[in-house]
């Protein structure tokens, strides 16, 4: 019976397309998800679409949650899920079932009220962590490109070094 379920919960959490193709312009992701997109403006070049459970999901594993997308230079570099759900840990689940094991864990005790997941895989990086409140399970998934460490490093240069002078706020 646990097997399946584990395989039921498998299938029906790939019904949901959080994970995309790094490196794809902001123009192939509204392609994808629809051009009416609003892509938020940030200093230094960066330009985020954040989507919710209904654009991202065909399934109701998941009570609330959402996706930011990070682009640099008008490429993907960065997802980052989050699910609050009222006891389930359903992304760190669909994150596991994605990655396999975790290449570190904080505890391997997950009735713990808080755990942090890291996976190092030779494209990408993946922190994923929960934390139990009394009545809530908040987990937050980064998916981070490694092709890009060039952009995110003249990305963090700028940020240090104060105040994008070009940024105008809309």
């Amino acid at each position: 019976v646990l097997v399946v379920l584990l395989s039921f919960t498998s299938i029906s959490l790939a019904n949901c397309s959080f994970d995309q193709t790094f490196g794809n312009s902001i123009d192939t992701f509204k392609e994808k998800f629809g051009a009416s997109l609003i892509v938020v403006p940030g200093e230094w070049g960066l330009e985020e679409i954040i989507l919710e459970k209904n654009s991202l999901c065909t399934n109701n594993d998941f009570e609330d949650l959402f996706s930011t997308y990070s682009f640099l230079s008008d490429k993907l570099v960065e997802i980052k899920i989050v699910s609050i759900e009222k006891e389930s840990l359903n992304l760190i689940d669909w994150t596991k079932n994605k990655y396999g094991e975790a290449t570190d864990q904080t505890s391997k005790d997950l009735t713990s009220n808080q755990n942090n997941f890291f996976w190092e895989l030779d494209d990408k990086i993946i922190f994923a962590e929960y934390t139990k409140a009394p009545y809530e399970v908040f987990q937050v998934v980064k998916i981070i490109s490694k092709r890009y460490d060039d952009l995110f490093d003249e990305y963090y240069e700028n940020v240090a070094s104060g105040s994008d002078p070009t940024f105008k706020e809309k």
